[in-house]
């Protein structure tokens, strides 16, 4: 016990002397750089500071007009719509769930509904009893290059999945 008191009480004096000498001008300027503010107006009787409040901004927490948050095998967003070229789809997240013994997985893509044929995607690989999920911090954008597409997530059978997001 003796031991720790002794090198300890010589710390405290060693940092009581180095305070004292070496790093007194130091805390001595940087105190007196500390400016006194007075706020002279707009002040009340009481020496308080007015405050005009000026307008209320009213927010009311709501989804976007056209979102989406969807759970199933198959699911279409637009299609039969007929929506222009430039429109967007949001996504924050798709996630899958495989039922299967077996890997699987799904796709979000760009659908063209008159042929059928769909623009390359997001692709999700789910190994066999297990759910994987896509996140985006930043959404995921998808963006029609031509009039008519629509959002398509699709997959096999054994494979639930679910996408959040909207269309703007």
């Amino acid at each position: 016990m003796r031991r720790a008191i002794i090198p300890a009480s010589l710390l405290l004096l060693a940092s009581f002397v180095l305070g004292a000498t070496v790093l007194h001008e130091r805390v001595a300027a940087a105190a007196a750089a500390v400016q006194q503010v007075s706020v002279v107006s707009p002040v009340d009787a009481q020496g308080s500071v007015r405050v005009r409040q000026q307008g209320v901004v009213r927010t009311q927490a709501a989804l976007p007009a056209r979102s989406f948050s969807e759970t199933g095998h198959f699911f279409r967003d637009g299609c039969g719509d007929n929506l222009p070229a430039g429109t967007r789809w949001v996504i924050s997240s798709f996630a899958a769930t495989n039922i299967s013994d077996g890997p699987s997985g799904g796709e979000l893509s760009l659908l063209d509904p008159g042929p059928g044929e769909t623009l390359p995607g997001l692709q999700i690989r789910v190994p066999a009893r297990e759910t994987a999920q896509l996140t985006f911090p930043q959404p995921y954008v998808f963006t029609s290059p031509e009039d008519g597409l629509c959002l398509l997530a699709h997959g096999l059978p054994e494979v639930l999945m679910t996408i959040v997001g909207y269309r703007e």
